[in-house]
């Protein structure tokens, strides 16, 4: 909320909101579901909604953060680690000018590294020790909204990152649509 043009949504809201989309649309005959984060903070909000959805419908349904996917990135990575791709770093920045280079505005892309690494507490969006600190007050680490070294993107690192991303989705979705439905093994143990 520190930088303008901000709309903050409360989490419950976000959880309810794709558990109401989602039970509906399972209820339509869909059983598998794969929920993509594009931001840093909301897996564990997917994570909730994935394992209410299947409690309340039976269907299978991974969650993630997309740069899982990206398993490229250590081919290609120049950005300190941790830190260098953050948010608006190395990475998005790169993926965007692969995507959609007129969007990005190239004479705001910036460095910067004010966010302070710990040992645990590291904000990286490939390198991450798997503790999460929470949402925090942006603009005490950054005065643009960055965190990591945009710099050193260029649009071949994106499609790089991208396709190896993309392709990387299509395998997960194949390994979902063939895993066993749990609910045809599944005993009642009381």
């Amino acid at each position: 909320m520190d930088f303008p043009g901000v709309i903050a949504i409360r989490w419950d809201h976000v959880i309810n909101y794709l558990i109401d989309a989602v039970v509906s649309v399972a209820a339509h005959g869909f059983k598998r579901f794969i929920f993509i984060s594009g931001h840093g903070c909301n897996p564990p909000y997917l994570a909730v909604v994935g394992n209410e959805v299947n409690t309340r419908t039976g269907a299978l349904c991974a969650s993630l953060l997309w740069t899982v996917l990206a398993d490229s990135v250590p081919e290609v990575r120049e950005s300190v680690e941790p830190g260098g791709m953050a948010h608006a770093c190395e990475l998005e920045t790169a993926v965007m000018l692969y995507l959609d280079p007129a969007r990005v505005r190239a004479d705001r892309i910036v460095d910067e590294l004010g966010f302070q690494q710990g040992e645990y507490l590291q904000m990286d969006l490939t390198r991450g020790t798997g503790v999460h600190l929470g949402e925090h007050w942006w603009s005490s680490f950054s005065k643009t909204g960055v965190a990591g070294e945009a710099t050193k993107a260029t649009a071949e690192k994106g499609r790089l990152i991208f396709e190896r991303a993309a392709d990387n989705l299509v395998r997960l979705a194949r390994e979902l649509r063939e895993r066993p439905d749990p609910a045809q093994d599944r005993v009642d143990l009381h």
